[in-house]
Order: structure tokens, then C-alpha cells, then sequence
């Protein structure tokens, strides 16, 4: 687990994907501000995505973002090349009552430290 001043991260885990995915689903005007790439995702689809991770086929970190013990979104590096030193940072906030109040900032500060100092990303 990785703290922050106020955030808790913690890697995904499959008891986690109904909150996210209900999150995701409910909160689409949340989702339209960031990138308005958006479609119904079912379960299933997002358990089947998850899973591949589980069996290695993409490198990736993804972290649910936690705060009192609520699960508010999650955040994440993807689309990881060691060799070329290159991945991708993506975080989603998704609880609408924890939207603009600081958590995401914090969530953003805590990966790119783990990031930077833990997995060496230079």
C-alpha cells in the first residue's frame, strides 16, 4: 500500500471491480469531462481485462485509490516499455463527492513517487 497525505493506494483486486465498474457507470458526466471516451463497459468485459493482467500479457500497475476506506477510483501506469522507458499514467476519480477536493493531486503525487524513486522510471 502506498499513502499519501490523504489517499490511500493499493493494487486492484477482483473484489474491487463491481465498485469500479458501478463508479464508472453511474458517473459518466465525470467520465465526459476527462476525456469523453465512453461506452457501457459490462462487468464481465472489465473481470476479462483484469484477468489478463493477472496473466502477464501487458505490464501494468493499477491501484484502486482509497480514502476512509472508500473506494473513489483508481490510477495507474500502462502501457509499460522497460526498454524504451516509456509508459502511460492515467488516475480517474470517480465518486462524485470526492471530486474537486484535492485527492486527486495527492493520488497523482504518490504514484509518480513510487514511480520515479521505487520502480525507477527516469
Amino acid at each position: 500500500m502506498l499513502r499519501g497525505d490523504r489517499v490511500l493506494l493499493r493494487a486492484v483486486e477482483r473484489d474491487d471491480l463491481k465498485t469500479l465498474n458501478k463508479l464508472a457507470q453511474e458517473n459518466i458526466d465525470l467520465v465526459l469531462m476527462s476525456d469523453g471516451d465512453w461506452e457501457p463497459e459490462p462487468l464481465a468485459a472489465r473481470e476479462k481485462w483484469f484477468d489478463k493482467g493477472l496473466e502477464g500479457h501487458e505490464e501494468r500497475s493499477w491501484f484502486v485509490i482509497e480514502v476512509d476506506g472508500v473506494i473513489i477510483g483508481s490510477c495507474g501506469l500502462h502501457h509499460s516499455h522497460r526498454r524504451d522507458s516509456s509508459t502511460q499514467f492515467g488516475i480517474a476519480i470517480h465518486h462524485p463527492d470526492y471530486v474537486g477536493k484535492g485527492y486527486g493531486p495527492d493520488a497523482i503525487r504518490v504514484l509518480l513517487r513510487w514511480g520515479f524513486t521505487i520502480q525507477n522510471w527516469r
